[in-house]
């Protein structure tokens, strides 16, 4: 009686062990069931967010590019104008340059000539006051009209 009254212990207690532990494992696959629907939820939100984040991120960086771009582009055509302006600006430098340089040159030849008349007036008075060299002057208006 007593082997049985210990058997029936063991019975009643492994029937609520059995109880217990069957109650959270229906529980726990209960819940298990359910975490392919929350996974599935949250990989929607996932999703969604991660779609808005994208998206937002193209449009700031469209809107950066554009902006950019529209300021890369300003700054160029500036550039663009100030170096035809710079270039206009030698141009007419040069060509004022070449003007003064040719009207130097001109001088410098009208001068030349002007010189060379000089000389040749000068050399043809020294000729003609050898002629006179036999005329009796004093030796410094000699020195000043031979121009020694």
């Amino acid at each position: 009686m007593e082997k049985t009254n210990i058997q029936q212990q063991n019975i009643k207690s492994i029937e609520q062990i059995n109880e217990k532990y069957s109650k959270e494992y229906n529980l726990v696959i209960t819940e298990s069931k359910k975490v392919p629907q929350q996974f599935e939820k949250a990989r929607q939100v996932f999703v969604q967010t991660y779609q808005q984040v994208l998206k937002s991120t193209v449009e700031s960086w469209h809107n950066t590019y554009k902006f950019l771009s529209k300021q890369y582009q300003e700054n160029a055509d500036k550039y663009d104008k100030e170096i035809l302006l710079l270039q206009k600006e030698i141009e007419k430098k040069e060509s004022e340059l070449i003007y003064k340089q040719e009207k130097i040159e001109e001088d410098i030849e009208t001068k030349e000539h002007y010189l060379y008349n000089q000389i040749l007036e000068i050399e043809e008075l020294k000729n003609k006051l050898l002629c006179y060299k036999n005329i009796e002057l004093s030796n410094h208006l000699k020195r000043i009209l031979i121009f020694k």
